[in-house]
């Protein structure tokens, strides 16, 4: 498909450059004619007159130029319609009149719309893809592109994509619960911790859940330098107290002190934001969850 590429530009180079020098030189030899023809004296002999008509040029063959200079121009945008995407990057599709095309083009050769697309991809460029992961499924993702220009801002978007993972647990219906079950030919099958639950201690338990991610998206974000010093050290608690304690006792004002059932999510979300799955990380002092 390359080699596609350059034989239609090569073919347009060339087609351009002869129409341009065969009409130059067209043009030249109607100059020429007409400065012989105005510096012959008036009633020259017929010898003269006939060396002058014999470099009359003829007309102009302007269908020959504009089917040069037509096939030149298609040649040129066909070329410019094969794109390349370098091997081990990606690149977007932007239209002048429709702003970005929605799916990433990977490494190879692409057709786009010549003058109207473009591919945009940055050497020194990085993707970065943030999952907005709901209970057990991924139902969204959140895509950057970073540029040396304007870098990602990672814990900002970090925090964007968990406070929009709590809002959409908050927006799903509840479970529904059969009140009454009829199974004479199997065992009634006991029914789970959730479902048991008020319709009322649902919801408080699912805005505890987005009050845990909040507080610890917001640790991450404010207290970036501190949380990879405290991973390091694998004394997390120790160098970010002062904000989990804060942390801890509003949620044990706001969600234990109203709910008998409730489970210590903040720490679930300490362990898995700031600890990344690993609760040694936050240190021997860390008093563990609340009950």
């Amino acid at each position: 498909m390359l080699a596609l590429k350059y034989l239609l530009m090569l073919v347009a180079v060339l087609s351009i450059a002869a129409t341009l020098i065969m009409s130059g030189y067209h043009f030249w030899l109607i100059f020429q004619f007409r400065r012989n023809l105005a510096r012959g004296p008036e009633g020259a002999a017929a010898p003269f007159a006939l060396g002058l008509s014999r470099l009359e040029p003829g007309p102009v063959r302007w269908r020959l130029f504009l089917g040069m200079m037509a096939v030149g121009c298609v040649s040129l945008l066909m070329a410019n319609s094969i794109t390349v995407v370098p091997s081990g990057m990606g690149s977007v599709r932007i239209s002048q009149t429709r702003g970005t095309l929605p799916g990433t083009l990977y490494s190879g050769v692409h057709f786009v719309a010549p003058l109207v697309e473009q591919l945009k991809h940055s050497p020194d460029g990085r993707a970065y893809v943030y999952p907005i992961v709901v209970k057990d499924s991924v139902p969204a993702l959140l895509y950057a592109w970073d540029e040396p220009q304007r870098p990602v801002q990672g814990p900002a978007l970090e925090l964007a994509v968990q406070v929009a993972a709590a809002q959409w647990i908050g927006l799903l219906p509840p479970p529904v619960v059969d009140l009454v079950s009829i199974a004479p030919l199997a065992p009634v099958k006991a029914a789970s911790a959730w479902e048991s639950l008020p319709s009322g201690e649902q919801q408080i338990h699912l805005r505890a859940q987005r009050f845990a991610r909040v507080q610890a998206a917001q640790m991450r974000l404010h207290e970036g330098p501190a949380v990879l010093a405290g991973r390091l050290r694998r004394n997390l608690y120790e160098t970010l107290r002062g904000p989990i304690d804060a942390a801890r006792e509003q949620f044990r004002q706001d969600f234990f002190a109203r709910c008998s059932s409730m489970v210590d999510y903040l720490d679930l979300e300490l362990v898995r934001t700031l600890a990344n799955d690993d609760a040694e990380l936050l240190g021997t002092n860390y008093p563990g969850p609340m009950v």
